[in-house]
């Protein structure tokens, strides 16, 4: 019983990349993945971009005897891109971020989760404040019925650019044993298909903004990151817990923007900027395929 407790809690409270981690009927404790996306073509150029991420993602809950749930969570990226496209030397972009939480259950229907989220994103040169970005998210679910949530909430980061806020409505609906809606948006939604215990199938959106400080040779400007992208994934497992997730899929309306340290917004809320003047001092880059592998030690709720 205070097992099966446990790994309910779980889904209220652990965090992926910021809130993507808190609609799905499972948890990935662990995972470690590559994303790939090959010959993208700037605008106005016959250069082609390479871009590579890579991620890690560790959580460490910790069950309370009220039921509650204290959490600590450690997430480490980097970004990088051939062809002096950002930088002369084509340096990567990291970020580390700390995610510490605690989810408060009211009663059967309710339950609220907070989580500060203290972050370093920069190109790890002359590491100062200016690296340093805080950021936060509130969401509170409300349980309708056993394969049935709804979540509200509000996730907060101070960006380069000036504060971001993104006011999030999720679900996690398991209409049949077989297919799994969740997702918390604007960030994330994923329609999911199991085929049989050890093979599943579904679709993937995802959008995300991120910046990250370039050192005192680059005048402390800062890159910005928006991405919007949609993928086909398979997950196939081969034990219980461990499970191996390959996905393909294509960006819609992305962007990599370099800005002067001093170009900020009055506020961002989605994708809108207020007080937004800044000019970007590089070429976008055309929209492209995407490929990702990821190996996860993946716990279910259910």
């Amino acid at each position: 019983m205070c097992k099966h407790l446990f790994y309910i809690i779980l889904i209220n409270i652990l965090i992926g990349n910021v809130a993507s981690a808190y609609s799905q009927n499972y948890i990935d404790i662990l995972s470690i993945g590559s994303t790939y996306s090959p010959d993208n073509i700037l605008k106005n150029s016959v250069n082609k971009i390479n871009i590579s991420e890579s991620a890690a993602c560790l959580k460490l809950p910790l069950l309370l005897k009220n039921n509650d749930v204290l959490f600590l969570g450690f997430s480490a990226s980097l970004l990088s891109f051939n062809n002096h496209f950002i930088t002369f030397n084509d340096e990567p972009f990291y970020s580390t971020a700390l995610q510490v939480g605690y989810t408060k259950h009211w009663n059967d229907s309710w339950s609220t989760m907070l989580i500060a989220i203290p972050k370093i994103s920069s190109d790890m040169k002359d590491i100062g404040y200016k690296d340093f970005q805080a950021g936060g998210l509130l969401l509170l679910t409300y349980t309708k019925k056993d394969n049935l949530k709804y979540k509200f909430g509000l996730y907060y980061n101070q960006e380069c650019f000036g504060p971001f806020f993104v006011p999030i409505l999720g679900i996690n609906w398991q209409p049949t044993d077989k297919i799994s809606i969740f997702g918390n948006l604007p960030i994330n939604f994923t329609f999911d298909y199991k085929i049989d215990k050890s093979f599943s199938t579904g679709i993937y959106f995802e959008s995300l903004i991120d910046t990250y400080r370039l050192g005192d040779i680059y005048n402390s400007n800062y890159l910005q990151k928006n991405t919007q992208d949609i993928s086909v994934y398979f997950d196939t497992y081969f034990t219980k817990d461990m499970v191996l997730t390959i996905k393909a899929g294509h960006s819609f309306g992305r962007s990599y923007f370099l800005y002067n340290e001093d170009d900020k917004l009055a506020a961002g809320i989605l994708s809108f900027q207020f007080g937004n003047s800044r000019t970007p001092l590089n070429e976008n880059i055309n929209d492209g395929f995407i490929v990702e592998m990821k190996l996860s030690y993946r716990i279910f709720t259910k």
